[in-house]
């Protein structure tokens, strides 16, 4: 069995997760209240800022949300840096610009659908990641895209010399 840990985005959201962690029947805990270790089976549900990102250290399997409805994505480089390869869903426009180059290298699961994605986690839990390796391979992947914003500029410069 896993802790599940549910960090919403907004924190506006936290009630509605509550909600529907109670009518499902699932055993939760919210971050703010947490005095002790969590059983394995138990959602952590995170009520407070700033803990997504040691969250992502303490994690096996990442599913990254705002990606499986047109609501354009979160961020997916978070865990990423915390040496977790993410999982995603199809719909992921508001970080496009990173490329698909990320999804060719292994840094990025795309999955069509939630059963897709929580197969795809369930594989992620039996076979544990290299979480130094995926740091490694991320920052050599970082370290080879960079430069974007000089060739823009030095494209902007030319056209408004040329002018």
């Amino acid at each position: 069995k896993v802790i599940i840990g549910l960090y919403p985005r907004h924190m506006e959201r936290v009630p509605y997760w509550r909600e529907t962690l109670l009518r499902e029947g699932l055993s939760y805990v919210l971050r703010s209240e947490l005095e002790s270790v969590l059983k394995p089976g138990m959602v952590l549900l995170g009520d407070t800022f700033g803990e997504l990102g040691p969250a992502y250290q303490c994690a096996r399997a990442v599913f990254v949300g705002g990606s499986l409805a047109k609501l354009g994505g979160q961020n997916f480089l978070e865990p990423l840096a915390a040496g977790v390869v993410p999982v995603i869903g199809p719909y992921w426009k508001n970080f496009a610009w990173v490329g698909r180059g990320i999804i060719d290298v292994g840094l990025l699961n795309v999955e069509d659908d939630g059963l897709a994605v929580s197969e795809t986690l369930n594989t992620m839990l039996m076979e544990p990641q290299d979480k130094a390796g995926v740091k490694a391979r991320f920052k050599e992947y970082i370290a080879q895209n960079l430069g974007g914003t000089q060739i823009v500029c030095d494209e902007i410069l030319m056209c408004l010399n040329n002018n």
